[in-house]
């Protein structure tokens, strides 16, 4: 009897530790993406692949997204993700439009490292995350880059 109650306790404690886990894991239920502009044209092809394998719709306003993917996660690109979703969640006066001087600021900083993030901009909470970098910047080797980001992307939110 007296062993019973520690295998009791250890299988209570197991199975709140499996649900917050659980709870800990992000669910990425994102349907929507904005994909910034990124060094080569890259956003092109990752935005064809993620809509042509049915991944996740790719919306043309940030504002309209859930999430963004961007290849940095700098000052530039937090920045740009207050103007557009902060000040837009806030019903400010702030006019967003093309001619926004963030609005493609970290496009011109420096060529693709291979790193892609999936953010929560109104969280800022990053989601997701992936290393795929290209052997060169050709349309092949982007493309082939893209379709794998876009494939494990999909893995991700099958599997959460």
């Amino acid at each position: 009897m007296p062993m019973k109650i520690p295998l009791t306790v250890l299988a209570v404690a197991l199975l709140c530790f499996t649900v917050s886990a659980g709870d800990l894991q992000l669910g990425l239920k994102t349907r929507t993406v904005y994909v910034v502009p990124m060094a080569n044209g890259l956003n092109s092809h990752i935005a064809s692949r993620l809509t042509s394998s049915g991944v996740m719709r790719v919306v043309l306003e940030p504002e309209s997204a859930e999430a963004v993917l961007t290849d940095r996660v700098d000052e530039a690109f937090w920045g740009w993700s207050t103007i557009h979703y902060k000040a837009a969640g806030k019903n400010s006066n702030v006019a967003l439009n093309d001619e926004d001087p963030l609005r493609f600021k970290h496009l011109g900083m420096g060529p693709y490292r291979g790193t892609l993030f999936l953010v929560d901009p109104r969280n800022g909470l990053i989601l997701w995350s992936t290393y795929q970098p290209t052997p060169n910047t050709t349309s092949n080797a982007l493309d082939l880059a893209a379709a794998h980001i876009a494939a494990s992307l999909k893995k991700s939110l099958i599997s959460k």
